[in-house]
């Protein structure tokens, strides 16, 4: 696999929704009847890497507070707040509290801001680990002809996997075949309701949002009525396209 060869494919991955289910599998090469070959899963997997959130470690609290102190209106609160009080403590006229009323407001403001930042950041953490585990850890795809259990990890685009009633979706998925198939994708987009899905749409508008993509199946949501056996195509998503939802 080339650089080209991966950048040709997350292009037609972030167009699936565009496209006739048999355009993405022409476009990605693969049959549907066979699914990838192990060779070519293998080259795939390792040109395009895995199918994870890609997770940094979290920065320290230090960290996280010195983080809120680097916009730039806030350091002009702060130059100002260390003026003002430089100047009611050196001010011989002044000689009761009330001249450092100004520099000890504008520090409480400072200080709760900077609270309410990370409190902000820990409860974006604390919303992606919960995503994490929402993720589905094995599933199965064809491959050689034959059905295969895999980690959810090791999908890549072009996979031909099979999603059962009560699974979790394991990647960003373009179907090719499903009747009445209603999927709980909540936790993505915050629909109360189930959403029904329909592989013949083809979504024209420009830059649809999730809701809207109708012939495709979110990772980590949950399948409630089944497809039969082998009717699913999965066109994994790069990585940049999972951290933006």
């Amino acid at each position: 696999f080339i650089h080209e060869d991966v950048e040709r494919m997350k292009a037609v991955l972030k167009v699936a929704h565009a496209k006739s289910a048999e355009e993405v599998m022409e476009a990605l090469n693969v049959n549907p009847k066979t699914g990838l070959t192990q060779e070519e899963a293998a080259k795939r997997l390792a040109a395009i890497g895995k199918n994870e959130l890609p997770r940094t470690p979290p920065p320290t609290m230090w960290a996280q507070i010195l983080e809120q102190f680097e916009d730039n209106l806030v350091r002009i609160l702060l130059a100002a707040a260390v003026v003002s009080f430089f100047i009611a403590l050196t001010d011989k006229d002044s000689v009761d509290w009330t001249s450092y009323v100004e520099p000890i407001v504008i520090l409480l403001i400072l200080i709760a801001n900077a609270t309410i930042g990370v409190w902000q950041e820990l409860k974006s953490e604390k919303a992606l680990d919960a995503l994490l585990t929402l993720q589905a850890n094995k599933t199965q795809v064809l491959c050689d002809s034959k059905l295969e259990s895999i980690n959810a990890s090791e999908i890549v685009p072009g996979d031909i996997c099979v999603i059962r009633g009560g699974d979790r979706v394991p990647a960003d998925i373009r179907l090719i075949i499903a009747m009445e198939l209603k999927v709980n994708q909540s936790a993505l987009t915050g629909e109360a309701d189930t959403v029904s899905k329909d592989p013949r749409m083809i979504v024209t508008i420009d830059n649809p949002m999730n809701q809207d993509k109708h012939n495709m199946l979110l990772s980590s949501c949950l399948l409630y009525t089944s497809p039969s056996p082998r009717d699913l195509s999965t066109n994994r998503m790069p990585s940049s396209a999972l951290k933006k939802k």
